[in-house]
């Protein structure tokens, strides 16, 4: 599971500055800077944090394949932006191929519109991206 948060992290830092993600957040991504991993930071404002939560049982008999599902969160200074950039990594994460870069495997948004989670202490919206992962012979080391 370490593997595919930072492959997730990764897709980030690696964006174009074309890309829909990029140009809605309205900045690159930098992992520990404004991209986080299992842990939701008090600052900056503008960021996105990944997150393990389950998944599905793994088949262990058949593809030797794991399920597991990813929570993005995206906090943002205004609710429309926080949207935007929510919405826009649902629709680029969704059947993506190149997300798991060190893992075969193949991204699935939950939902097609961002889940409004809460306002935080300073009054920043909070948005969330469901994914759920389909990984290809893959196996915990």
């Amino acid at each position: 599971m370490a593997t595919l948060l930072y492959d997730v992290a990764r897709y980030f830092t690696t964006l174009n500055a074309t890309n829909p993600i990029r140009t809605n957040f309205g900045a690159a991504f930098t992992f520990g800077t404004n991209v986080f991993v299992g842990v939701v930071p008090a600052t900056p404002t503008n960021c996105v944090t990944i997150l393990p939560y389950g998944g599905r049982p793994p088949d262990t008999r058949t593809k030797k394949a794991q399920y597991p599902s990813l929570q993005i969160r995206v906090r943002m200074s205004s609710y429309q932006k926080g949207y935007k950039v929510t919405q826009a990594i649902i629709n680029s994460m969704h059947l993506n191929d190149k997300v798991c870069a060190s893992i075969r495997g193949i991204a699935y948004a939950i939902q097609s519109q961002p889940v409004f989670l809460e306002y935080d202490e300073e009054e920043q919206p909070i948005f969330l991206a469901n994914m759920d992962f389909n990984l290809i012979q893959y196996t915990v080391s």
